[in-house]
């Protein structure tokens, strides 16, 4: 988010969304909890957030574009290898 620090001059800062926080920041705890009121210098230590939260979601994802792209024949056996532009 950009918000203007200086009304009227054009002068802006970007703020760094956060997510996750301590357990005992009582109703601003947990996987849910989004926080942008700092900017991208500040850190702190006391935030963290569950970085296999959406691990299940991803995985699904990247399984089904791979089973769509194998049928379209554009894609090879292993997800790694280059796949040919010949054709295209």
């Amino acid at each position: 988010m950009e918000k203007e620090i200086s009304p009227g001059e054009g002068r802006y800062h970007v703020e760094l969304l956060i997510v996750g926080s301590n357990a005992n920041n009582g109703a601003n705890c947990g996987v849910s909890y989004a926080n942008s009121n700092n900017e991208f210098g500040n850190s702190n230590t006391n935030i963290g957030a569950r970085l296999t939260f959406y691990f299940e979601k991803i995985n699904a994802m990247f399984a089904s574009l791979q089973r769509l792209r194998v049928g379209q024949g554009k894609a090879t056996e292993h997800a790694c290898e280059p796949v040919s532009m010949e054709g295209i």
